[in-house]
């Protein structure tokens, strides 16, 4: 199970095997009845975590694969039509001399830990751009079909 904290009336425990121990039940009862919907267990609820955008916690780096520069794994693999893992695999590949990361600096390395760096507004900009005209695209195919 993921730790979350649950609250039990007022009290704040930091997971439910803490807050099982201390009212004496089974966690796995006690999760059921965080879970339920019967109102006689109203009192017991998860205490609301807060999300942490995927923008924030994403690493993007520039990809040249196949002697095309991308700005990310992702795009590569849009256009690509394969999964990002394929691109990935192939980057780290040393079969593949035409596919690797770029540093900032403009040195081109085969390994992504060496690789910390974010994109910038612009990049995750035209990131949607390019969403919208794929999906603009996919529903004119649709409609001529």
């Amino acid at each position: 199970m993921h730790k979350r904290q649950v609250q039990v009336g007022d009290a704040i425990y930091a997971s439910i095997a803490a807050a099982a121990l201390a009212l004496n039940i089974d966690p796995y009862t006690l999760r059921n009845r965080l879970v339920s919907k019967n109102p006689k267990w109203a009192h017991l609820s998860y205490v609301p975590q807060t999300k942490v955008s995927k923008i924030v916690r994403t690493k993007r780096v520039q990809v040249c694969f196949k002697g095309v520069l991308y700005d990310s794994i992702q795009a590569a693999a849009r256009v690509h039509e394969v999964s990002p893992p394929n691109i990935a695999h192939h980057l780290n590949s040393k079969h593949h001399p035409d596919c690797y990361y770029l540093l900032p600096d403009g040195s081109q390395v085969k390994h992504p830990e060496k690789c910390v760096w974010r994109a910038s507004e612009q990049t995750r900009a035209r990131a949607v751009v390019a969403t919208q005209r794929r999906r603009q695209q996919a529903a004119q195919l649709s409609v001529s079909r």
